[in-house]
């Protein structure tokens, strides 16, 4: 593996808006960029969101590099403190962020419980049905002049930015049209592809995304994605695009950030899993495989674990019940 005298790095301008302490299952993926970009010549400068109300990961927070310089201007005033406030309470309030395996001897929801998630839904479908990009686009100029700022009065050769949220895509073309640096975009999820994200946009915004994306990728140097399949599908959605700045790196186990001392000798079979289940993307087929292969396996439920990193809503809860799965799925904090 090379080694690069700090002197002899070339910087880059690192957009993302999780990264920790951020518990966020998004803040992983840019901390395994910015701890091996440094071993193949860049060091990273991360501009990102000031740290969130929601619940720090100081774990996660130990394995930053030392010395890495982190900018957190990058969401500042009273419509950030507003957008991570309601999505801090949005989260406790409606249970999608379920930490505490004794939640699945929970007594059944009341009638005020769904009718409050009902109405938060259908709040938030309305917001993100409008929303060209996702609710954190208002801090764009204010970010963007910012950034702007830090590249020229720095020595940069090229601008990172790593995602979802989707905004901050945009964020980064700018800066890369008005300091001609050349622009990677580093895509966690899909963005106009996600069906779930799909599901949630009005026709019109469908349009204004795509045609904000298919910009971006045009102009951009590359474009990392996370899957083969999600490679290929963009290839058949912008056919016209460079197919050889496309490519991929998996949402991966990455054995570096894990410690000797967090081995776990329990002998139960475990199946981890990093990510969200939420109302458009549901846990239920994984359930259903999960029980098959128990049956066919002879397994109890004291032989197997299903350990959730991530949020899972009360609706799958009751499903792990209904299948005899209520002992064997372990929800926990990303």
């Amino acid at each position: 593996m090379p080694c690069y005298r700090y002197g002899a790095m070339r910087r880059v301008f690192f957009i993302t808006l999780k990264f920790p302490p951020s518990s966020d299952i998004g803040a992983k993926r840019p901390l395994r960029m910015v701890r091996r970009l440094p071993r193949l010549g860049w060091q990273p400068y991360v501009f990102t969101n000031p740290e969130s109300r929601a619940q720090p990961d100081h774990d996660l927070a130990s394995l930053v590099p030392a010395g890495l310089e982190v900018d957190r201007r990058y969401a500042r005033g009273p419509y950030y403190r507003l957008v991570d406030g309601l999505k801090a309470a949005w989260s406790r309030d409606v249970g999608r962020d379920i930490g505490v395996p004794q939640r699945l001897a929970a007594a059944p929801e009341s009638r005020w419980t769904r009718i409050r998630r009902r109405a938060i839904y259908g709040a938030e479908n309305v917001a993100q049905g409008l929303n060209v990009t996702d609710e954190w686009w208002p801090l764009l100029p204010a970010a963007a002049i910012t950034a702007l700022g830090v590249i020229r009065s720095g020595d940069f050769q090229a601008i990172y930015v790593c995602g979802d949220p989707n905004s901050p895509y945009v964020t980064g073309w700018i800066l890369s049209r008005v300091t001609k640096l050349p622009l990677v975009i580093d895509m966690r999820d899909p963005w106009t592809l996600d069906p779930t994200i799909r599901a949630l946009k009005y026709p019109h915004t469908r349009r204004i995304e795509t045609a904000i994306e298919s910009r971006i990728f045009s102009d951009a140097a590359a474009v990392v994605l996370n899957t083969g399949r999600s490679r290929q599908a963009y290839e058949r959605a912008y056919p016209w695009l460079d197919r050889g700045k496309l490519h991929v790196i998996h949402n991966a186990f990455d054995p570096e950030l894990v410690r000797d001392e967090d081995a776990d000798p329990d002998p139960v079979f475990t199946v981890a899993h990093f990510g969200h289940y939420h109302r458009l993307r549901s846990a239920r087929v994984f359930l259903e495989g999960l029980r098959r292969f128990m049956d066919a396996e002879r397994l109890r439920p004291g032989d197997v674990r299903f350990v959730n990193y991530g949020e899972f809503i009360p609706a799958d809860l009751a499903f792990a019940r209904e299948i005899g799965l209520g002992g064997v799925v372990d929800p926990r904090p990303p």
